[in-house]
């Protein structure tokens, strides 16, 4: 018993100088809880140090974006009150309102949508950022930014969205979900309807007609594996001559690509299609891709197709 009572002894006293220290700190019941202190922000502009770059995401082409990348390489942090991408390039210059910061030594990327192009110039120059940034003292300052083009994505866009604006003079493309042509497939329709930009043409493109489009073939996807008439996998879907001019309608047989619960739930462009087509003009013919991008009904239905078809025992059964 001696030795049980020597031990609560030694006990209660080295707790003691703990119950003392957290009774001493405890703030009093009712005080205000301190703000953390701001490290500062840059005095003058000559103590920021911004450079910036574009590239798009997976998530980026569905829904017409693009990032601006912001590297802070100053000793402070980097607030911005609001950045805008101004380009001849560009209808309207991209702007962002929503406050940022970016700390010190660090890198952050801002979303933007992109506006229509202006056409012309093959190889557009990107854009230049212009950011407002709060210094230390509460003042707004307007910093201009010159980007770079991370792995071409910029111009890509822009190649891209100047024969797609041709095109929907042209043709107007959508797809629609279907049933599929055999169990354990992933039925989609492609249907093209005459555009809006002038005079529906011969095809010869002479003078004062607006031109014609010609399909030519259509892709798959990470999701979507194409299939030809007879059901064997091709890289590209080709469209028939006698189908190939709007107004039309293509009936198209896919498997599933992937069948990964992950892939699927986190698709991004899974059910994006690539249109290889033909612009005739009075200029030439010129042929390019165009995405055609499913609205959101569209796209949950063929979702739903391809994990239909994944469960499909008849895609067991072909191997």
């Amino acid at each position: 018993m001696r030795g049980a009572g020597r031990a609560a002894a030694l006990l209660l006293a080295a707790l003691l100088p703990l119950t003392g220290c957290a009774a001493v700190g405890a703030a009093p019941v009712g005080a205000p809880t301190p703000e953390p202190s701001r490290a500062p922000l840059a005095a003058s502009v000559d103590e920021l140090s911004v450079t910036a770059d574009l590239y798009r995401t997976r998530s980026d082409p569905g829904r017409g974006g693009i990032q601006l990348s912001l590297a802070n390489g100053a000793a402070s942090p980097l607030v911005v009150r609001s950045a805008r991408l101004e380009s001849p390039a560009l209808a309207a210059p991209m702007l962002r309102r929503d406050e940022a910061t970016v700390p010190a030594g660090q890198q952050r990327d801002l979303p933007l949508r992109l506006p229509a192009p202006v056409c012309g110039d093959p190889a557009p120059a990107p854009p230049e950022a212009v950011l407002e940034i709060e210094l230390d003292d509460g003042s707004i300052v307007e910093l201009r930014v010159a980007t770079a083009d991370r792995i071409g994505q910029w111009a890509r866009w822009h190649e891209e969205a100047c024969f797609a604006e041709a095109a929907a003079a042209l043709a107007e493309l959508r797809l629609e979900a279907v049933p599929p042509a055999e169990e354990g497939e992933i039925g989609v329709r492609l249907v093209a309807a005459p555009g809006g930009g002038g005079e529906e043409s011969d095809g010869g493109g002479g003078e004062g007609e607006a031109g014609s489009l010609r399909l030519l073939d259509v892709s798959g996807s990470v999701l979507l594996s194409a299939l030809d008439a007879s059901g064997r996998p091709v890289a590209s879907i080709p469209v028939p001559d006698d189908r190939a001019a709007a107004p039309t309608e293509l009936a198209l047989r896919y498997a599933p690509a992937r069948c990964d619960a992950h892939a699927i739930a986190d698709d991004k462009q899974g059910t994006h299609l690539r249109v290889g087509v033909a612009l005739t003009t009075a200029a030439g013919e010129q042929r390019g891709e165009i995405v055609v991008v499913p609205d959101a009904a569209t796209r949950d239905a063929l979702l739903t197709a391809v994990l239909a078809a994944c469960a499909s025992p008849a895609r067991d059964d072909r191997g």
